[in-house]
């Protein structure tokens, strides 16, 4: 098996604990939290994020690709990493003054904000973009298993009423924290003594900014939803039926994201060597599987919103139905963004490109947020996140398609589009009517996966053929 396969297969193993983790706990908090409790928790958690992305200037990404850069040297590989932890942490104490400062204006939720800096502090710690950019990602999966494990156990066990939002903020911080600190004992395996090179903190700081903008851009958009929701819309209660939308949405998109950690070292090291035919075959390849699930997952989450947000969420969560059927195109436009933006600009250092469409997409955003959201709510903030999430795929497709050919993925995505609709009617039509339960839910899905893989074979489509495969091998290697 090759190291992309194994990265994957790691990573996979993640995402599957990552998936089932949240369709167990994200009911449960849902209903001992209530809609206006969690609110509260999604507008100071994006404030906090926001605040951790600016401080730390985009450093986790620009490790990641160094160390992919570096990896055969083991010395020099010790000094880029050491270096870059050192002005990691150092910027990271800045963000926590400026939380602490910020949590002492803001007084309405200042508890709030003070515990979430105890997560802001672990991730502060966080080395794990070194893994990846060796692409060791069982480090990476082990660490972030560990955090999932923590804060679901915890959760159920400590939370138990509406009041305990404090306890459910305590509990994230420091699940995040112990997992990050349990990821530094494997890197005496890789690297050498501390070894840090003070001459080099312009070229990192500098070097980081150039990825910083095109991420905080981003950050900026995906957190203006919540906090104009917040600000401006009837109620509190808003931000938490947007959010647990677009966290319904990210929970089986995690699967496809996590192509991304996977490819971008690679990429990157196929650029460094200039074997760029490689490079453009594994871009290509990695764009259509990507559509292949991002599709139906897009057009599955339309049909059940219906029978699922009811028991998933509860009755009180009834507006996140509209909002997660405006949301489901996103699963598309972040897979396909994903492709050009984690894998390819990043990879190859055209980071410019990045800040011209995030910051199109941004403007645009917040701009239709500012004018939907007084106006329709929830909903309109939906569909200023789709407008301005198509603008920025158009911008990075255009500019891509002078060194990548991008007609293979047109035309992937079309195909799987029309798979796509058939599975959808399908399993829309005959359910109408049906109880909003668990089993209906259960019955949609499984019919759409049966109709979207039947027609994938029946076209004998090359993902469905390689998944079997590999299938056929792991069952041969376990006998």
């Amino acid at each position: 098996m090759s190291k992309i396969s194994k990265n994957y297969l790691y990573n996979l193993i993640y995402q599957v604990v990552v998936l089932i983790l949240p369709l167990l706990i994200t009911p449960y908090v849902a209903r001992i939290l209530g809609a206006h409790q969690l609110g509260i928790y999604d507008y100071a958690n994006s404030i906090v994020t926001l605040i951790y992305t600016l401080g730390l200037l985009g450093i986790g990404h620009y490790g990641n690709r160094e160390c992919a850069y570096t990896r055969d040297d083991k010395e020099e590989l010790s000094e880029t990493f050491w270096s870059i932890l050192a002005i990691q942490i150092i910027l990271g104490f800045f963000s926590l003054f400026f939380l602490y400062i910020f949590s002492n204006i803001n007084s309405n939720y200042q508890v709030y904000f003070q515990l979430f800096s105890i997560w802001l502090f672990g991730s502060i710690l966080d080395c794990t973009w070194f893994y990846r950019g060796l692409e060791e990602m069982q480090y990476v999966v082990l660490k972030n298993i560990i955090a999932k494990l923590l804060f679901t156990i915890a959760t159920f066990l400590f939370v138990k009423s509406e009041t305990d939002l404090a306890l459910y903020v305590l509990i994230y911080g420091l699940s995040v924290l112990v997992a990050n600190l349990s990821a530094y004992s494997q890197l005496r395996m890789f690297i050498s003594r501390p070894k840090i090179n003070i001459n080099r903190f312009t070229e990192i700081i500098l070097g980081s900014l150039k990825l910083f903008l095109p991420s905080i851009i981003m950050q900026i958009m995906l957190s203006a939803d919540k906090i104009v929701l917040g600000s401006l819309s009837s109620g509190i209660s808003n931000v938490s039926y947007y959010s647990n939308a677009e966290k319904i949405i990210q929970i089986p998109l995690s699967l496809i994201v996590v192509l991304n950690s996977v490819m971008m070292p690679r990429i990157a090291n196929e650029f460094r060597n200039r074997r760029l035919e490689n490079m453009k075959k594994y871009l290509t390849t990695a764009a259509e599987f990507s559509l292949f699930l991002a599709v139906p997952l897009s057009i599955g989450l339309y049909a059940i919103a219906d029978t699922f947000v009811p028991w998933f969420l509860g009755e009180s969560f009834m507006p996140s139905i509209d909002a997660l059927k405006w949301l489901a195109p996103i699963a598309v436009g972040n897979a396909l963004l994903g492709v050009s933006g984690s894998q390819y600009f990043v990879a190859v250092n055209k980071t410019k490109v990045l800040f011209f469409s995030n910051t199109l997409a941004a403007i645009l955003n917040i701009l239709l947020d500012l004018l939907l959201a007084p106006m329709f709510g929830v909903v309109g903030v939906c569909l200023a996140t789709i407008v301005s999430l198509t603008s920025s795929v158009i911008v990075q497709y255009y500019i891509m398609s002078k060194d990548i050919p991008v007609l293979p993925i047109l035309k992937s995505l079309f195909k799987y589009l029309i798979y796509s609709m058939i599975m959808g009617i399908i399993i829309i039509v005959p359910f109408r009517g049906y109880p909003a339960n668990y089993g209906t839910t259960i019955k949609q899905i499984v019919l759409g996966i049966v109709v979207y893989f039947g027609l994938s074979l029946l076209t004998r489509d090359v993902f469905v053929f390689q998944a079997l495969d590999f299938v056929k091998k792991g069952f041969k290697k376990s006998r």
